[in-house]
C-alpha cells in the first residue's frame, strides 16, 4: 500500500465524525433557540394573563361602586 492509499483510508471515518458532530451541534442549536422562542412566549402570555386579571379586579371594583 502506498501513502496516498494509507491518508485516504485514514481521512475517511475522520470526515465522517466530523461531520456527525456538526450534525449534533447544529440540532442542539435549533433546539436552544426553539426553547428560547417557547419561553419568550409563555412569559409575555404570563404578563398578558396578569393585565386581564387586574383588568377583571378594576371592572369588579368599578361595578361595585356603581351598585
Amino acid at each position: 500500500m502506498d501513502i496516498t492509499t494509507i491518508l485516504a483510508a485514514a481521512s475517511i471515518p475522520s470526515a465522517i465524525t466530523g461531520f456527525c458532530f456538526w450534525w449534533i451541534e447544529r440540532r442542539m442549536i435549533k433546539r436552544e433557540e426553539t426553547y428560547t422562542e417557547k419561553e419568550t412566549a409563555r412569559e409575555k402570555n404570563t404578563v398578558l394573563l396578569i393585565k386581564s386579571v387586574g383588568a377583571a379586579i378594576a371592572l369588579g371594583e368599578a361595578t361595585r361602586k356603581i351598585s
